[in-house]
């Protein structure tokens, strides 16, 4: 079973910030699957739904951004049968262009710190993720003040662009092979697509 893990902050404050695409990610793929059950635990919400006839787990976490691992770890713990190697982490990425998606087996946090709270709560790096781009940035910009803003007006249609386009390549790795869905999607530059 496929689960898809879209990591963001709780609540209506940081509901569009860059730092939410993961939750974002979520509510956009549940337009497209069927949806059979949804749980609401102290860690975190968990929605069951049906895509091309595969039965997929999307999981928000509900701890803050920076306490993301201790949701995952209590998610693990409930769902016993799940292989890390089947739950994809989903996340804003500042060192990639916003309008471009990448698909990993595995890696390091980034600078990510949810990221690091997954890794340093399961102990390994070796989990698969989508990184959505939310780059560049600045120098002269603060790093968190960036990926807890909105996006400006000119950002939001490549942005939603992007998540729709997560989401294509998250349905495809319900059906495909992974290398296959990174080469077909790895380095796409959305604005150059038509409508996803």
């Amino acid at each position: 079973m496929k689960v898809f893990v879209g990591l963001g902050n709780p609540g209506p404050r940081y509901a569009l910030s860059r730092h939410n695409v993961g939750f974002l990610f979520i509510e956009e793929f549940l337009k497209h699957g069927k949806l059979l059950d949804k749980k609401k635990r102290t860690a975190y919400e968990l929605f069951r739904v049906i895509y091309d006839n595969n039965e997929i787990l999307l999981v928000k976490p509900l701890k803050f951004m920076n306490a993301s691992g201790v949701a995952i770890k209590k998610f693990l713990e409930d769902y016993s049968d799940i292989k890390i190697k089947n739950m994809y982490v989903v996340y804003d990425d500042l060192w990639i262009p916003l309008g471009k998606i990448r698909i990993r087996f595995q890696g390091s946090d980034g600078g990510h710190n949810g990221v690091k709270s997954i890794i340093d709560q399961l102990n390994t790096k070796q989990f698969p993720r989508i990184r959505i781009g939310i780059g560049p940035i600045s120098e002269q910009v603060n790093m968190v003040d960036y990926v807890l803003g909105e996006f400006t007006d000119n950002e939001i249609n490549v942005a939603f662009k992007s998540i729709r386009f997560a989401t294509k390549a998250a349905m495809d790795l319900c059906k495909y092979d992974m290398k296959k869905v990174m080469s077909h999607y790895n380095g796409v530059e959305v604005t150059e697509l038509d409508e996803i």
